[in-house]
């Protein structure tokens, strides 16, 4: 028995018919949706009393004690990614519109580099991230996601960063 627990940032307290907030720092909901075997078992809703709401813990920290292994949101900072992805929980950002409205059938991701340095160079990661990584991510969830998925590729060769004033 396969059991997902999703964390998605919600603008109220309505649960599937909610609508994603776009700024994971002060989101005043957190949507938790429970997949067990692919479907939904149960859908929880807990007011979010993060640092920006009053509380003492960062959306962050929420969602570590939660339990969540996978957090789908409109937006969110390189620190919060880099906190959750060294717990191990899938970040999948850009999400918008209503909870109920995801369609989660097709997933498409991209892989910029074939070695650590021209990774760096391309995709300016999150501190301590390396190409490895990812690629250890993407196989980890290609292994558990069910519907389609497709890999972009753009291989380069040596790289010039320009840094602009």
């Amino acid at each position: 028995m396969k059991i997902t627990l999703i964390c998605i940032p919600t603008l109220n307290e309505g649960g599937l018919l909610s609508d994603i907030s776009m700024h994971f720092g002060k989101t005043p909901y957190f949507t938790f949706i429970k997949l067990e075997d692919g479907g939904i078992k149960s859908i929880d809703v807990i007011e979010s009393f993060g640092k920006h709401n009053g509380g003492s813990k960062t959306p962050a920290e929420i969602i570590l004690s939660s339990g969540a292994n996978v957090l789908i949101c409109g937006n969110l900072g390189s620190k919060a990614v880099s906190m959750l992805r060294d717990r191990e929980i899938e970040v999948f950002s850009g999400a918008s519109g209503k909870v109920k409205n995801m369609d989660i059938d097709i997933v498409v991701t991209k892989l910029d580099a074939h070695d650590d340095s021209i990774f760096k160079g391309i995709s300016c990661p999150v501190k301590g991230l390396h190409l490895g990584d990812i690629i250890k991510g993407i196989k980890k969830f290609r292994n558990s996601f069910k519907g389609r998925f497709e890999l972009q590729t753009m291989f380069t060769g040596k790289i010039k960063i320009i840094q602009m004033n």
